[in-house]
């Protein structure tokens, strides 16, 4: 059985990645879309060590994660999939394909394992096969059989530490094939290759509020130099830029946008870059020049209207992508947003269109609908006047792919509805007017903070601090010197659910100690009485000095961080002033108003 199937398994190679290919029919090999994206062309070889350098990926499916390749010229059988009926729980299974691989002409392999479960992906109405059989990287795009050679499914996933794969079923793989084939994947969800699309190097952007975003692609050889210029119109606001390459990694994070400013780098991986201006205030004219040419991504200009019991589909085309849909609503009127996925994490965020919104005044949610990986994003919400809604679809790890979009009435067992509130009202406290931030998940962390303190973060570096993955609430003061930063960690999600607080700042210090000196450390109670652990630390010769506390409850991990930069000598005594006198009041206020329940 294994050698009937395994000379026609393809290994799939990329720059990002590895992964498992099929045969299949018309010469086409079937894998999943997350193996090749964003790259339009692979490397292809077989057991027998036949080689396909430059193969296109010829039809992408981002909603169910499936791409055809080719098609090839072979005269190796193509493996026939089959609508298969479904095997009882328990039923002993055989996973084929290329986990973990690194040679260059690898060899497939097989492991063994149960029929664990089925479970359902509602959005598309898709199932998977959970079973226990061995899955590592490499394994996306293999396939699952039955001791008698019937092909039950197409891995592509794993989770809970990898002790299970999910195999998308044969029954749904099918119909996928067709609608690639026959090109009838729905249009809001279609992928646009851009290679042979003409560049310019200048591009006229006009950022209409402040969550357009305009992509644009640069397809240039590794290694090249790129020359930007960034030049304001006559509708001159905030506005922001961001670099990434083909994986979604940074090079340049929110820099604002400056008339006349210049920035350069270099291409150092292969594959596409990508470069996004986006929108941080009302109506902004920008012009971008570029001694390379770049690609406008051609997703639509518009912010499309969305109905109460529409669905629709969408995707992110590019790493760090924000869709934008609007909604019309009637003071009090109450609707479920949900979005779905396999290829991304979604995010989504409500918004006033018209009037935007406090940062901390967003409604914002991750992972509340659950769903198949438990990371679908779903709110009810109650508008607290009329107006048009922005909702925001993106992925805060930077994935590209396929979503659902669901607005719906409110329903049975739906999250609790929730109103965007208005600015808080400032309390009065020992250091000034101050606001309450309460988490949104339980255990809630309260705590409270000046209310001059602003979560528009005009610094590149206090928004680097602000991209650490759990933060929650981020904040700079009105001189931008120092940054307040919350991140609340479910440990249960890393199996640490029971650790104590003095090793939840252990693990910080194990990961991070090296990089600065500690020179202040000690435990105690906070005013709740629960145990903490406060340490403060150097970087940079002392010109960044952060103030940590550390504290466990429930499960739950919190950290408070202040990061304060070093004043220089051209800055105003009365900056100079509020670091010496006023910071050290604030960071001793904030963290004894600490309270977790």
């Amino acid at each position: 059985m294994f050698e009937r199937y395994a000379k026609s398994l393809a290994f799939v190679d990329t720059p990002l990645g590895k992964g498992t290919g099929v045969l299949v029919q018309d010469h086409y090999v079937l894998t999943n879309a997350h193996v090749v994206l964003p790259f339009e062309h692979v490397r292809l070889t077989f057991p027998d060590k036949e080689e396909f350098t430059n193969v296109p990926v010829a039809h992408l499916d981002t909603l169910a994660d499936l791409a055809l390749l080719g098609p090839i010229t072979t005269t190796l059988p193509s493996i026939a999939l089959e609508e298969q009926r479904e095997l009882p729980v328990g039923t002993e299974v055989y996973l084929l394909g290329y986990p973990g691989e690194v040679e260059t002409f690898p060899k497939p392999t097989i492991t063994r394992g149960l029929i664990s479960r089925y479970r359902r992906w509602d959005a598309l109405g898709f199932t998977f096969i959970q079973t226990d059989a061995t899955v590592a990287g490499g394994q996306s795009g293999g396939i699952l059989l039955t001791p008698q050679g019937d092909v039950l499914g197409i891995s592509g996933y794993a989770f809970a530490d990898r002790q299970y794969g999910l195999v998308l079923t044969t029954k749904d793989v099918l119909p996928r094939i067709q609608l690639m084939l026959h090109d009838e994947i729905p249009e809001t969800a279609s992928w646009v290759w851009t290679s042979h699309l003409k560049g310019r190097t200048t591009q006229n952007v006009t950022l209409r509020h402040r969550w357009a975003k305009v992509g644009f692609v640069i397809h240039a050889p590794q290694g090249t130099h790129v020359n930007l210029t960034f030049k304001e119109g006559l509708l001159s606001a905030h506005a922001e830029y961001a670099v990434c390459d083909a994986a979604g990694m940074y090079l340049r994070a929110g820099e604002p946008v400056i008339d006349g400013a210049r920035d350069e780098f270099s291409l150092e991986r292969p594959g596409p870059y990508y470069l996004a201006l986006m929108g941080r205030g009302s109506r902004t004219n920008i012009a971008v020049e570029s001694n390379v040419p770049l690609v406008r991504h051609p997703e639509s200009s518009e912010d499309p209207l969305l109905q109460v019991g529409e669905e629709r589909y969408g995707v992110l085309d590019y790493p760090n992508d924000v869709d934008v849909y609007r909604l019309v609503l009637a003071k009090g009127e109450t609707v479920n947003i949900h979005v779905s996925a396999l290829m991304i994490d979604p995010t989504l965020v409500v918004d006033l269109l018209d009037k935007p919104l406090p940062n901390e005044s967003l409604l914002i949610d991750m992972d509340s609908g659950k769903g198949l990986f438990g990371t679908d994003a779903e709110l009810t919400f109650t508008a607290p006047k009329r107006g048009t809604y922005a909702l925001i679809v993106t992925d805060l790890s930077g994935s590209i792919g396929g979503y659902d979009i669901q607005v719906r009435p409110p329903y049975e067992g739906a999250p609790t509805p929730v109103i965007i509130q208005p600015t808080p009202t400032p309390l009065p406290s020992s250091i000034g007017p101050v606001r309450v931030y309460t988490s949104k998940t339980a255990p809630y962390v309260h705590i409270r903070y000046p209310a001059n303190w602003s979560s528009e973060l005009p610094t590149r570096i206090a928004r680097n601090f602000c991209q650490v993955p759990g933060v929650t609430f981020c904040l700079t003061d009105p001189y931008h010197i120092a940054v307040l930063i919350v991140v609340e960690d479910d440990l249960g999600a890393y199996g640490l659910s029971d650790i104590s607080t003095e090793e939840y700042a252990a693990l910080w210090k194990q990961a991070f100690g090296d990089k600065f000196k500690i020179v202040r450390e000690e435990t105690g109670k906070t005013a709740q009485g629960l145990d903490a652990h406060v340490l403060e630390a150097t970087l940079m010769d002392d010109l960044l000095r952060i103030y940590k506390l550390f504290l466990v409850k429930d499960g739950k991990g919190v950290t408070i961080t202040f990061a304060v930069f070093k004043p220089d000598e051209s800055m105003p005594q009365e900056v100079k002033r509020f670091v010496q006198n006023s910071l050290p009041k604030i960071i001793d206020y904030v963290f004894t108003s600490l309270r977790v329940e």
